[in-house]
């Protein structure tokens, strides 16, 4: 082992990159030292370039595969040789736009129901339900499950799946509630009709009858109510439910 890849590996290590990642970005190093035949440190930054331009030409790489490259060199040239790449030598593709395939609800539970292994097809209603990866989901224990909170502890991952409840609260009422949220924020500042003596005036619609109505709360009250809609740090949301056949 070189004493460069010694020296990429234990900086990898301390700051506590994941094995995969470390395996990804020696990857890329070593098949980039090969191509030129010489070391890293003996490459520079028009050559790093070149050899980019051929991954995504000749290779055909995916946006993903010249990204974690692109990752890998900057570690290695920044943080490794100390000698920074500028941007502009080494730029991001444009991201591939897809067009994502939507199952229906019946598709999903044919899918589903094609797994007798009954720990398999849980593990398939995870992923639909939470939007967990299958890594995160072979990881799961039952002290991992929050019932009172309505959460999951996601082992070695970034985030924690938060669960609606769809077998109590009714499907359709759940996905009619969750629409008002997406893609918006809760309080919107047209609502606001006035503040005074520490008492917030706004305006709401009452889905019960559809009416717009007056709402008066303390700034306390208001800013309490406000925080519920607000996802933990490091959290991830999911808005869809499980089919009801499931």
């Amino acid at each position: 082992m070189s004493s460069l890849r010694q020296q990429m590996i234990e900086l990898m290590v301390l700051k506590g990159f994941a094995l995969n990642t470390q395996k990804s970005y020696l990857h890329h190093i070593t098949q980039l030292a090969k191509y030129f035949h010489r070391s890293p440190d003996k490459i520079d930054e028009e050559q790093l370039r070149q050899y980019l331009l051929y991954c995504h030409q000749v290779k055909q790489w995916s946006y993903s595969s010249c990204r974690q490259f692109i990752h890998a060199a900057r570690f290695m040239f920044d943080r490794v040789l100390e000698k920074p790449i500028s941007k502009g030598k080494l730029p991001f593709p444009k991201r591939e736009e897809k067009i994502p395939e939507l199952l229906s609800r019946g598709e999903v539970c044919r899918i589903i129901e094609c797994c007798s292994d009954l720990k398999y097809q849980t593990e398939l209603k995870f992923a639909y339900a939470t939007g967990m990866r299958v890594s995160e989901i072979g990881q799961l224990m039952v002290r991992d499950l929050d019932g009172e909170r309505n959460t999951i502890r996601v082992r070695h991952g970034t985030k924690q799946a938060l669960l609606g409840e769809p077998a109590t609260y009714g499907h359709d009422k759940l996905i009619d509630y969750l629409g008002r949220y997406t893609r918006r924020i809760a309080l919107t500042p047209n609502r606001l009709i006035d503040f005074k003596n520490n008492q917030v005036r706004l305006n709401y619609r009452d889905y019960r009858d559809g009416q717009r109505k007056v709402l008066t709360l303390s700034s306390e009250e208001l800013l309490r109510r406000y925080a519920l809609h607000i996802l933990p740090k490091a959290s991830a949301s999911c808005l869809r439910p499980l089919p009801t056949s499931l």
